[in-house]
């Protein structure tokens, strides 16, 4: 048997019936989306593979087992929200403490930048090289 419209047809609205039923008309949206991506997942396999013999069955429990995790990565969503919104307070304060600071520039013989930045020499000593380092 090759998949075909009728059969995503048919079975997409068999399936939102399903979920409907199982998770309530308030997730309705929800149960659409599930069904759409497991239809397209089953299409896309199928089409090279050939449609399995209880394809209804499958369907069904890949349809399912999508809706529990949405419900799933969405509770963890609110459970750990306000951490994550702490989180990112104090990365944004952080962030704006170090753009006010003025930037320090250090050499060290040896690491990655064998050179000093530019401007680095001659600055405060009034034409003699030495290594300038501002905090």
């Amino acid at each position: 048997m090759k998949p075909d419209s009728h059969l995503f047809r048919r079975e997409a609205a068999r399936l939102t019936a399903t979920l409907t039923r199982a998770f309530g008309i308030e997730n309705l949206a929800l149960a659409e989306d599930v069904v759409q991506e497991t239809l397209a997942n089953a299409f896309e396999v199928w089409s090279y593979q050939g449609v399995p013999e209880h394809y209804a069955a499958l369907l069904t429990a890949a349809a399912k087992n999508r809706a529990l995790d949405v419900f799933r990565r969405e509770r963890t969503a609110r459970k750990f929200a306000p951490e994550v919104r702490r989180f990112m307070d104090l990365r944004s304060s952080i962030d704006r403490r170090l753009a006010m600071r003025r930037p320090s520039i250090t050499w060290r013989q040896g690491s990655q930048h064998t050179t000093p930045p530019p401007g680095a020499l001659r600055r405060r000593t009034g034409g003699r090289s030495s290594l300038c380092t501002t905090c």
